[in-house]
């Protein structure tokens, strides 16, 4: 296996909620050269993106879900998984 291994975490945003704090507490006491986290988040400028930055992640944004978006949001996914490979997805 080749290390470090990418966690892909999909979330709303990476604000003050209790499943990005408690991610990010993870994020900060796992041991990053062999565990990476990184995040996609429909709202740019969140209160954990330059920490999460600092500690290692990548941080893609993806466009919110409505039906009037749907095939530009499956086109985004498609795209998304043929630029990036991850183990392990985490939503």
């Amino acid at each position: 296996m080749k290390y470090p291994v990418r966690i892909l975490h999909i979330m709303a945003s990476l604000d003050l909620g209790g499943a990005e704090s408690r991610t990010m507490e993870i994020y900060r006491n796992i041991d990053r050269n062999i565990i990476q986290f990184d995040f996609v988040v429909h709202k740019k400028n969140n209160f954990y993106e330059s920490e999460a930055e600092s500690l290692g992640a990548k941080v893609y944004y993806c466009e919110k879900f409505s039906l009037s978006n749907l095939f530009k949001y499956i086109s985004w996914w498609r795209r998304f998984f043929l630029e990036n490979q991850y183990n392990i997805v985490h939503g």
